[in-house]
């Protein structure tokens, strides 16, 4: 079951670091810093509050060369 506050302390985390000023990302450098935020290294949890952020347009999708997919963060309204 995903928690609402993991989403938060991602978000939160993401705009700190101005992880949007990187530009596009892979979504293992992605998964990285979510395990290390969240101390928590459980990779199928991980993946869902991903795939749930970016279908809440927290991040944009981008296809690459290679046919694999790169995702830039969007920093939060106000910020």
């Amino acid at each position: 079951m995903l928690k609402a506050a993991d989403e938060v302390v991602i978000l939160t985390y993401l705009q700190y670091r101005k992880i949007n000023q990187m530009g596009f990302l892979k979504y293992s450098h992605l998964c990285s810093l979510f395990c290390y935020c969240l101390n928590n290294y459980d990779k199928d949890y991980i993946r869902k509050i991903f795939i749930k952020l970016v279908r809440n347009n927290h991040f944009i999708k981008k296809r690459n060369i290679k046919r694999s997919y790169t995702y830039q963060f969007i920093p939060l309204e106000g910020d």
